[in-house]
């Protein structure tokens, strides 16, 4: 095993004490509202909400949330000491309280990447103390910290997706994602005759509500160790739930929007910056494989591994994410 790779136990250290056992306790911060909010025009008929909370005089952390489609919500910024950052999420294009002409025109990874810049810019703030995402905002982190790789000064990434044409097939094949939940993958194939890869999602794509709905059920119900299926029918059916799987299936018929293994390609331009990886060993969505490839790719990085914690994460997780973002502002 590396020296960097760690398995974080059910109990987890936070300022010197031991945390009650995870179902007992929450290790977020407690809530709190952002202390000001922008609509902020980005161009080609979008429209970006933005948000800022903690201490306006904080250090810079920005958040980029999964799907693509979902939108950040308040549990993003708890995960933040308030006192000690300035804490940046944004719904990104197409997405959540952002507003578009045509949501999924002029809505591309580059796109998105540009939006950052043109938020942390508008902001007036220099470079980035953390780059955070998880799952798809993973993606759009090591994107992003690639492409400017002088304005980030760490990266926390999780639920690692690198885009790679081996995601989506796991994902599609009845011998990947499917061999766990095949009547939901039977649900989905009725919409794509067998298809697999980025093609299936693309087939899905335009196969109207239904075939968007079975990409939900499918999802959700792999999503969480004990997935409660009456509320995962409930979100596919609610305008978040619909809007989300549609963009993601928009997102993933197209690569991403990425070449093939871009990701691991441009490595090379963010050794610099200091990297922890947090991943679920459970997680079905985002195979612990992609962490592992990403930390090879990142010598310099550090891998944690959650037990019994899949997709969506557990208290024992959040414990881990807000230690790691602790750590990163010191005592």
């Amino acid at each position: 095993m590396r020296r960097n790779v760690s398995f974080f136990p059910l109990f987890a250290k936070r300022f010197g004490a031991i945390l009650l056992p995870m179902d007992s306790f929450s290790p977020l911060y407690p809530p709190l509202e952002p202390f000001h909010t922008h609509m902020l025009d980005v161009g080609d008929g979008h429209v970006v909400y933005v948000e800022e909370s903690g201490n306006p005089a904080g250090i810079p952390a920005l958040v980029l949330h999964g799907g693509p489609g979902s939108g950040c919500n308040p549990a993003h910024r708890q995960r933040f000491n308030p006192a000690r950052y300035r804490i940046v999420c944004l719904d990104q294009r197409g997405c959540g309280r952002s507003t578009a002409t045509n949501r999924f025109m002029a809505n591309t990874t580059q796109h998105l990447v540009s939006d950052i810049e043109h938020i942390r810019t508008y902001l007036n703030i220099s470079s980035w103390h953390v780059v955070y995402g998880t799952s798809w905002g993973s993606t759009l982190a090591l994107v992003y910290a690639q492409a400017h790789p002088h304005v980030v000064s760490h990266l926390v990434v999780g639920g690692v997706f690198l885009a790679e044409e081996a995601n989506f097939t796991w994902f599609s094949s009845p011998a990947g994602l499917g061999q766990f939940f095949p009547e939901e993958l039977k649900a989905v194939e009725q919409f794509t005759n067998g298809a697999q890869g980025h093609e299936m999602f693309a087939k899905l794509e335009h196969g109207g509500p239904e075939a968007l709905r079975a990409l939900g059920l499918y999802e959700g119900m792999a999503s969480d160790l004990n997935p409660l299926r009456e509320d995962i029918l409930a979100y596919t059916t609610s305008p978040a739930g619909s809007h989300g799987t549609a963009m993601e299936a928009y997102y993933f018929a197209r690569h991403c929007f990425l070449k093939p293994q871009q990701i691991r390609d441009h490595m090379s331009v963010i050794q610099h910056i200091p990297t922890v990886i947090l991943q679920g060993q459970n997680d079905m969505i985002c195979p612990p494989a992609g962490a592992y490839n990403l930390h090879a790719a990142l010598p310099q990085s550090t891998l944690h591994i959650v037990p019994a914690c899949g997709h969506r994460a557990t208290p024992a997780m959040e414990a881990l994410r807000v230690a790691v973002l602790d750590a990163l502002i010191g005592p």
